[in-house]
């Protein structure tokens, strides 16, 4: 729900109705007499509050829509520009969402106070309730000042690639399923026996089409480890599951199917319209990816641009490469294995990131001399004798090969041949 771009608007225009009651007891209550002081600070007149008031909701429901209007405009053009997939980053932007939500409630506030004033017989003016009005007013010329500074700052590519970079980073901090229960400890050939030897297996298809979102790991490892049983996922979060395919297998001892199992284990694994960066640490890296093929586009043409998206994907593979990737067993406390996932490599992650940025950049000796420089520091961040070390050197080797036929003239690769051998020491 955090994620929605309506949740922050939706609480601070819920905030504003309320608020509008509590600020009309709070006058009743006081009942502020006309005074000096009154008479500067306050409205006193009901034809002044009504036109004031009137003024206000008229001006910030007016600013609502110009603002709407800009962000329609913005995802347009960043959609155009570095991908559909980065849309997500601008609708879930909280100052935007902050914006939007504190201009609807001054316009909410606005209305409700106005019709609380009354002339006549009986005159009441809300005067606390009007100042706060202006308060907020005051307040929203400011945060729309803020707006427009902030979305020309968040349109720029570098600030696009820097939020992208974070989240990517993120992702490698909290990769799934490291949180999950203990790693198997021990022979994990005792793995591949399990099921035959003690369980019967029953399978959960999927019952409708759609991307695996995220998985509940704590809620699967309890849910197993409560009814005796090992729960596998079968496809990687981020991986399109069509209907009625096997998504997960669940090993227990009865051989009877447990409805009220096979039910938690389903509602545990979520399924979505479009993959999302929750527990898919590829998707952050598609959307560098995306950006870096795109400004490669003979339409586009801004190897720059490639370059920056290249140094990010390296910077994190750096830092992905001396990690240790959890195992595919997850255990609970007494050391039993409960819950099975497909965990993606090193090696995947790194032709992920780099192999369609050297199909389409491989005529460039820009860009592949850049590329094989940052394969080489991603090359000294492995440890030695790792099997991330070696993925390294097979991409690099496989993308010389694949560039040595691509380049149209011998001096061009000559110059990325030599970046190659001194980044890799051949």
């Amino acid at each position: 729900m955090l994620q929605t771009f309506w949740f922050i608007p939706a609480a601070l225009t819920l905030l504003a109705f309320f608020g509008s009651f509590f600020t009309t007891w709070v006058d009743h209550s006081l009942q502020i007499d006309k005074s000096t002081w009154s008479d500067t600070l306050l409205v006193t007149s009901p034809e002044g509050a009504r036109a004031i008031l009137t003024t206000i909701a008229g001006s910030s429901i007016t600013v609502v829509g110009v603002i709407l209007s800009t962000m329609i405009v913005v995802l347009t053009l960043a959609s155009q520009q570095y991908g559909p997939r980065l849309l997500k980053n601008f609708i879930e932007d909280r100052p935007s969402q902050f914006v939007i939500g504190t201009l609807a409630a001054c316009f909410i506030y606005s209305i409700l106070i106005l019709g609380n004033i009354r002339s006549g017989d009986f005159t009441f003016v809300p005067q606390l309730s009007v100042f706060i009005a202006i308060c907020l007013v005051i307040a929203s010329i400011g945060l729309m000042i803020f707006f427009v500074y902030h979305i020309s700052v968040q349109i720029q590519v570098q600030s696009i690639m820097a939020r992208v970079h974070a989240d990517l980073r993120g992702q490698i901090g909290s990769m799934f399923p490291e949180s999950i229960g203990r790693a198997l400890q021990g022979d994990r050939m005792s793995v591949r026996k399990f099921d035959a030897e003690h369980h019967s297996k029953h399978t959960i298809r999927a019952r409708a089409p759609g991307y695996l979102q995220a998985v509940r790991g704590d809620v699967l490892l309890k849910t197993a480890q409560e009814q005796d049983a090992v729960v596998k996922i079968l496809p990687h979060t981020g991986d399109f599951v069509f209907e009625n395919d096997p998504i997960a297998f669940v090993y227990s001892v009865s051989k009877k199917e447990n409805e009220v199992l096979n039910r938690s284990v389903y509602d545990a694994l979520i399924l979505g319209r479009f993959p999302t960066s929750e527990q898919d640490i590829r998707f952050p890296i598609n959307q560098l990816e995306e950006m870096a093929v795109r400004s490669l586009s003979p339409g586009i043409n801004d190897p720059h641009t490639a370059i920056e998206c290249i140094d990010y994907l390296a910077s994190a593979m750096c830092e992905l490469a001396d990690r240790e990737f959890p195992g595919e067993e997850r255990c609970d406390e007494d050391g039993k294995i409960r819950l099975i996932v497909n965990i993606r490599s090193f090696d995947a992650l790194m032709k992920s990131a780099f192999l369609q940025i050297q199909h389409y950049g491989r005529g460039s000796p820009r860009i592949m001399g850049h590329l094989f420089k940052v394969l080489g520091n991603i090359l000294e961040s492995c440890p030695l004798d790792s099997e991330q070390r070696s993925s390294v050197r097979e991409l690099a080797d496989r993308l010389i090969k694949d560039t040595q036929g691509s380049m149209q003239s011998k001096p061009d690769f000559d110059q990325v041949l030599e970046i190659y051998r001194r980044s890799f020491g051949d």
